[in-house]
């Protein structure tokens, strides 16, 4: 009788370890079909609807730090489900206008004026209005950067 040397120096008859080896390898094809299965039965669609959305990944993460969120009333649930609107109801110049304001009063007239010339270079309708946000920006206190140079093109 042949037999076969296995862990530890066992000696197993030859039938045993090929028995083995085709058991094996049915257990291993019969777990690479279930996995083909598994793909060829779900579509993408499924597969993203199974994903956990955001609130739900917040809502774990809260839990897991302890933190404590109110409830949201039924007026803030239907606040959140709206559509989106409008975010705003200012013309270009109104709102440029307004941030370069904030920035000027915050680091100055030079500063306000370099980001307009930013600004320009980068939106034609604002580079159409940088003559008046310009004189708007420099009404009290004159720029080091003449209106040349910051509304190229102007």
């Amino acid at each position: 009788m042949l037999s076969q040397r296995g862990p530890g120096g066992t000696t197993y008859p030859r039938a045993v370890a090929r028995a083995f080896v085709i058991v094996l390898a049915v257990i291993t094809l019969g777990v690479v079909g279930a996995l083909v299965w598994g793909a060829w039965r779900s579509d993408a669609g499924t597969a993203i609807d199974e994903l956990p959305t955001v609130s739900e990944v917040i809502a774990a993460q809260v839990h897991r730090h302890g933190v404590e969120l109110p409830e949201l009333t039924e007026a803030d649930r239907a606040r959140l489900s709206a559509p989106p609107t409008a975010g705003a109801s200012l013309s270009t110049y109104e709102q440029v206008l307004g941030q370069l304001l904030t920035v000027r009063d915050a680091a100055g007239v030079d500063e306000a004026v370099a980001i307009l010339r930013e600004v320009v270079l980068q939106s034609e309708s604002v580079a159409t209005e940088c003559d008046r946000l310009y004189a708007e920006l420099t009404i009290d206190t004159p720029a080091t950067l003449p209106v040349m140079q910051a509304c190229p093109g102007g």
